[in-house]
């Protein structure tokens, strides 16, 4: 696959809907509500040196010094403000209250500087499904109309499981600002609003939230050169569905792959957007395909041949991630013999 999909800048336009800052003020009594807090480990340490701290006064600079005491290599990097932002998430996320005060145990098992155990990541999954806003996004993906986003606080893991759909995301500029529903036959793109760059930045900050805790899957379709008409990128996420056994052999003759040789990504991208399963099964299922059927073979590909001259670790495992591995080597293709 080497194209574009068809033009979308002529296109009906809904805006994606979301909470303003004024309701959400009445309902939550919050002012500001996004906890653009990419990674979870600070919010489980952080959390842990307020409930452990031997004083009852606690101010912002006292948890950032007890903090670097214990993470010292952050030093550099862990600024103030940058603390005060994941304080700041703790009382978005209903673990703290204004005061530094803990109003929800989690994480009872762990130890600061700990990685996180199975124990926590679930507890992070329920902060993901009791915040509103994190809440408010996943009901996008049963679609964006008001109706969905009315029942947002309803919304469940399962539901989204059974019934969610991929979204597709693009950008005119840093952040994601357009979404569509399907890559072919578009009839409106779904957009946020240009005043709300702070919800821009907010779903990939809800993107790195799902795909860290193993509930969703995303990846880049540069791997199968498709992008916009005006060469922008295009970002597929979705719900995972346990993964069940299906006929490899009837998919590639119904999705009509007209090659005997067919790309890895291709395939991956294809199976992921009917049945929304993670991508690492789908790789395991390829490969176990391609060891057990005598009618399928493969071919092997360099890593410096994906990786293009991508140098850190982010941009290398993005490139990479759609090819499976067999003894040690990428596979870059599925070859269905004659």
């Amino acid at each position: 696959m080497n194209s574009t999909i068809e033009d979308i800048s002529s296109l009906p336009v809904i805006k994606l809907p979301i909470l303003d800052d004024i309701l959400v003020s009445k309902t939550y009594n919050k002012g500001w509500s996004y906890s653009n807090v990419y990674y979870l480990q600070p919010i489980k340490d952080i959390y842990l040196i307020i409930k452990n701290y031997p004083h009852t006064k606690l101010d912002n600079r006292k948890i950032r010094d007890a903090y670097l005491k214990t993470i010292p290599d952050l030093s550099n990097k862990w600024s103030k403000r940058k603390n005060l932002e994941y304080v700041n998430a703790l009382r978005n996320f209903g673990l703290i209250d204004q005061e530094n005060k803990i109003i929800k145990e989690v994480f009872e098992d762990s130890e600061i500087g700990e990685e996180l155990s199975q124990n926590d990541l679930l507890d992070f999954r329920d902060i993901f499904f009791s915040y509103f806003r994190f809440k408010e996004i996943s009901s996008w993906y049963l679609f964006p109309c008001q109706e969905n986003h009315n029942r947002f606080e309803s919304i469940t893991l399962k539901e989204l499981v059974q019934d969610s759909i991929p979204l597709f995301a693009t950008k005119d500029d840093k952040f994601f600002n357009k979404i569509l529903f399907k890559l072919e036959n578009i009839r409106n793109v779904y957009v946020v609003d240009e005043d709300l760059t702070h919800l821009m930045r907010f779903f990939e900050v809800f993107l790195k939230w799902g795909t860290t805790l193993g509930i969703m899957d995303k990846f880049n379709l540069n791997s199968i050169n498709l992008k916009t008409q005006n060469n922008k990128d295009i970002t597929i996420s979705y719900f995972i569905k346990p993964f069940n056994y299906f006929d490899l052999r009837a998919f590639i003759e119904r999705k009509k792959f007209w090659s005997r040789q067919i790309l890895i990504p291709e395939l991956v991208f294809e199976i992921a957007k009917e049945f929304r399963y993670s991508v690492f099964e789908i790789k395991n299922f390829i490969v176990q395909q391609i060891l057990e059927n005598d009618e399928l073979t493969y071919e092997r590909t360099s890593a410096v041949f994906i990786v293009k001259g991508k140098n850190s670790a982010e941009k290398v495992k993005a490139a990479t991630y759609l090819y499976p591995i067999i003894n040690d080597s990428y596979v870059s293709h599925l070859i269905i013999r004659k």
